[in-house]
């Protein structure tokens, strides 16, 4: 969450992928932990927002890297029920 708090250096603002990678580990990290060890992490997103629109746009990423992995969970789980019934 370091990573994410901290202001991306100008040279790096415009490298989408470099968004996307720290937004793909830190969805990672939330599939593992969250809730049960780390308890915070929504008001932690919450409070990298604050700190400007380079962080806004991370916790945006996460967002949507989390939602896509949910869905592909969903529709997998769906293969496999359909398949096996």
């Amino acid at each position: 969450m370091k990573l994410l708090e901290r202001d991306l250096e100008p040279q790096f603002q415009e490298l989408v992928h470099i968004k996307d990678a720290l937004s793909r580990v830190i969805v990672e990290m939330i599939k593992r932990e969250w809730p049960q060890q780390w308890p915070t992490l929504l008001a932690e997103l919450q409070a990298a927002c604050a700190l400007g629109g380079s962080q806004t746009e991370l916790v945006l990423f996460v967002f949507l890297r989390l939602a896509e992995d949910v869905a592909l969970l969903q529709v997998i789980m769906f293969v496999s029920v359909t398949h096996y019934s």
